[in-house]
């Protein structure tokens, strides 16, 4: 019954405790630059630049490398050369006719642009 019990204790414990190995995957930022290469224990994870550009670590055929993924915002009935939140800066959303626009700064504001 003590072991039984002392192995309950040690479940418990592992499930409660928290794991970095089931993360997502966040990678410090080290200075990583679009086209870099990335580790292939990296494939799948990303960082933030201090521009706050998200770069995810891809492989392709070759050995992998940082790329550009800008993130995505919700549709709202958004038009080229409308404000948008400084929050969304470098984010993107998709028109209903499926063209894409992004926040970028124009003119030192922030505005939804077609790209």
């Amino acid at each position: 019954m003590k072991k039984f019990s002392l192995a309950v204790i040690l479940l418990a414990s592992m499930l409660t405790a928290p794991s970095t190995a089931f993360a997502a995957g966040q990678v410090k930022y080290t200075n990583q630059k679009v086209g870099q290469f990335c580790k292939t224990v990296d494939i799948g994870k990303y960082t933030y630049n201090p521009q706050g550009d998200r770069l995810v670590c891809v492989g392709g055929e070759t050995n992998p490398r940082w790329q550009y993924k800008p993130l995505s915002v919700k549709y709202v009935q958004q038009k080229a050369g409308q404000f948008c939140k400084k929050t969304d800066l470098n984010k993107y959303t998709v028109e209903v006719s499926g063209t894409r626009l992004f926040c970028r700064t124009v003119d030192g504001r922030a505005r939804w642009v077609q790209e």
